[in-house]
């Protein structure tokens, strides 16, 4: 089947220059990005590795989170502990989950009360997104902690125009049903953004119903995002966002045999909020940004005895809260120079309760509230033009409270040909992560924590072909990771013991093959290692492959097919004693999308998933749905 779809994906590119011009898949704009340097600039300009996802890619896939959204992304891999609902965790460039830092409109999203302070992207819904841009390789020099294998920021639309309104209601498989509604409108003067979501699901079970778990489990979403900006006068501006996220979610005890339990639930509420007053001097060639974010988030799992499980219960919560100021200068002093210099201060605070009682009797343990600050300075200067040898140099100095200081640095050479299109690139920095509050103050935590630390590299070339049409890249990344804080099994206490290694190869192709059609492809080759025990870090692929081809087959009808072949990887299997290192197979994955325009303001669609009843585990012991359709409504009002 494979092999069958590879042909037909084929025929498809040879015959599509004969397919007649239509204009909804277009030769490729001038992307402006942020996250690579913190200030504006053409993604042709840029030398660190970074992608970009638009809201029109974000609608034509259809999908209704952003973990989906990102599958397609090279250097990044998802993993979910189940259905809807259950973990959703990234991993860039082989690194650990808590080692991708995820902003939104500039706010952190990372949880400060989680153990490892990761952001579970589980409750997170592509709803009233602008774009995505995902930064690979170490950033502390840029953003702090956190950044060791790399950055997604998440940036809310912007309205403009006449005030627009549009509404979508979509069903299908597992009972799921969605709907939405975004309105947007407004000029330099005054501009808005509104966005809501639900998300409802019957589910299937979380833990795999191949080892015997049959309840479906259950989920909810409900989030609400909004932007509100404007300019008073030239020189001064402010804008405001928000977006709040409510996730309720049917859980499973564990993934494998008599992992099943019909009422455990978990609800998460996240709201993260950001202001910032701007102000554009001296011709834009001096611009500021004051910030405030702040960002609440808690978790509370319940589970009551029940006709499987009697006589146990549980009782978690998690609570925790990060005020955020920061000030940045974006000084252009020439042509061939421009400094970024900022500073930023910090709090974190946050605090847990749990309790459990069953076949081994009552337990307890209680994170009373702690907080930490951190403040920071950083620089980062830009010295060359629009084509030839350019270069990004920064260095960043973090005082945290508890361990200390850090100074990171980052080098960035590139040298681009804009007659032929060509880029090289690489770059050369430092990471590092402050433990977490409950590494730090738990009752498993250890005080005299210090920061865990990488070093990474890469190097590539990206080219454009036939005026633009086609866009090939390909990279080789580096990371060498220190003083990874890690459960001491025989103090049970965190310390600084464990290193890592990952490298790897990332490839990518975009090729508008015409007006009408395009073709996406990336390739990643992953090689990871714990360098204590020689062995091959856990639930991270050695290949990944994604493949999509966009159609538009009539002036009315899109069309969209994809395929995702993920390698074999490990996860430890917790059903023996002590846990066992268990390989899990190779899966493909088929996709196939549609939308049809009635009129301008009346659009069909529909997707299906797995198309061909798949049966796999991104998680060991942890189910995943089948073949899945699904189809709607969206109307402009």
């Amino acid at each position: 089947m494979r092999i069958l779809f590879l042909q037909l994906l084929c025929a498809a590119c040879l015959l599509l220059p004969t397919v007649s011009a239509y204009s909804q898949v277009s030769a490729p704009s001038r992307t402006v990005v942020v996250s690579a340097s913190r200030a504006e600039e053409e993604l042709a300009q840029v030398g660190s590795s970074v992608s970009v996802i638009t809201a029109q890619e974000i609608e034509a896939r259809g999908f209704p989170t952003v973990a989906d959204v990102l599958e397609s992304i090279a250097g990044v891999e998802v993993v979910r502990s189940g259905p809807l609902g259950g973990n959703a965790a990234v991993f860039m460039r082989g690194a650990n989950s808590e080692h991708t830092l995820v902003l939104i409109d500039g706010m952190e999203a990372n949880d400060p009360i989680s153990p490892n302070r990761a952001f579970n992207f589980a409750d997170l819904q592509s709803d009233n997104i602008e774009r995505i841009e995902i930064l690979r390789g170490p950033q502390s020099t840029l953003y702090g902690s956190d950044a060791l294998g790399g950055v997604i920021s998440i940036f809310t639309k912007t309205g403009s125009g006449a005030p627009s309104a549009k509404v979508s209601f979509e069903g299908g498989s597992y009972d799921t049903f969605t709907e939405r509604a975004a309105l947007a409108g407004g000029d330099r003067a005054l501009n808005y953004s509104l966005g809501i979501q639900q998300l409802n699901s019957g589910g299937i079970s979380s833990a795999s119903n191949r080892d015997g778990n049959s309840e479906a489990d259950a989920y909810s979403n409900t989030s609400l995002s909004g932007k509100l900006g404007g300019w008073f006068n030239k020189n001064l501006g402010a804008v405001a966002s928000v977006r709040y996220l409510h996730g309720r979610a049917d859980l499973d005890n564990y993934g494998g045999v008599g992992g099943d339990d019909p009422n455990r639930e978990l609800v998460r509420d996240q709201l993260f909020t950001r202001v910032e007053i701007k102000t554009d001097l001296l011709d834009s060639r001096l611009k500021q940004t004051f910030g405030v974010g702040v960002s609440s988030q808690s978790f509370d799992d319940d589970n009551d005895p029940d006709s499987t499980h009697v006589g146990e219960v549980l009782r978690s919560q998690f609570n925790s809260r990060l005020t955020k100021f920061d000030f940045q200068n974006d000084v252009t002093i020439s042509d061939l120079l421009r400094l970024v210099v900022g500073a930023e201060s910090e709090e974190e605070r946050g605090d847990s309760s749990y309790f459990s009682d069953g076949m081994f009797g009552p337990f307890s343990n209680d994170l009373e509230q702690h907080s930490v600050r951190t403040n920071s300075l950083f620089l980062d200067s830009r010295l060359g033009g629009e084509s030839g040898p350019a270069a990004n140099a920064g260095v960043r100095y973090d005082h945290h409270e508890t361990f200390g200081s850090k100074v990171s640095w980052r080098f960035v050479p590139f040298y681009r040909f804009a007659d032929s299109g060509t880029k090289l690139f690489s770059s050369i920095g430092t990471g590092f992560k402050a433990p977490s509050l409950f590494q730090l103050y738990s009752s498993y935590g250890n005080e005299n924590l210090s920061a865990e630390k990488s070093l990474g590299l890469d190097a590539g070339v990206d080219q454009q072909l036939f005026d633009g049409a086609l866009n090939v890249g390909v990279a080789y990344f580096w990371n060498r990771f220190n003083d990874l804080i890690s459960f001491n099994p025989q103090t049970f206490i965190s310390e600084n013991i464990a290193r890592a290694r990952t490298q790897g190869v990332e490839a990518s192709a975009a090729w508008n093959v015409s007006t009408s059609a395009q073709v996406k492809v990336s390739y990643t080759y992953t090689d990871t290692q714990d360098r204590d025990s020689g062995e091959s870090l856990l639930r991270r692929p050695r290949n990944k492959l994604h493949t999509e081809l966009q159609l538009q087959a009539t002036p009315k009808l899109h069309l969209r097919a994809s395929m995702d072949i993920v390698g074999r990887r490990f996860d430890n299997d917790f059903s023996t004693f002590p846990a066992t290192r268990t390989r899990m197979g190779s899966y493909t994955l088929v996709g196939f999308g549609a939308s049809y325009q009635i009129d301008p303001r009346f659009e069909i669609f529909s997707r299906v998933e797995n198309a061909f009843d798949r049966e796999y585990e991104q998680v060991l012991g942890f189910g995943e749905p089948g073949l899945a359709a699904y189809g709607g409504l969206r109307v402009k009002l």
